[in-house]
């Protein structure tokens, strides 16, 4: 449990640092809203994640 808790955290934290830095560096490419909610969505698509689903 604590390993799939810190695999979507750490999904969703370094997703959201990589596209608020571009948000910041190129902010016509992507909106901070966009950057944030695809954060989001990379911990629920993150492929451990998945893998721990079909394992269980």
């Amino acid at each position: 449990m604590t390993v799939g808790v810190a695999q979507a955290l750490i999904t969703t934290a370094l997703v959201d640092i990589a596209l608020v830095a571009l948000h910041y560096a190129r902010p016509d490419v992507i909106s901070l809203a966009s950057a944030i909610t695809l954060g989001y969505i990379a911990a629920a698509t993150a492929p451990a994640a998945t893998q721990m689903v079909v394992k269980q």
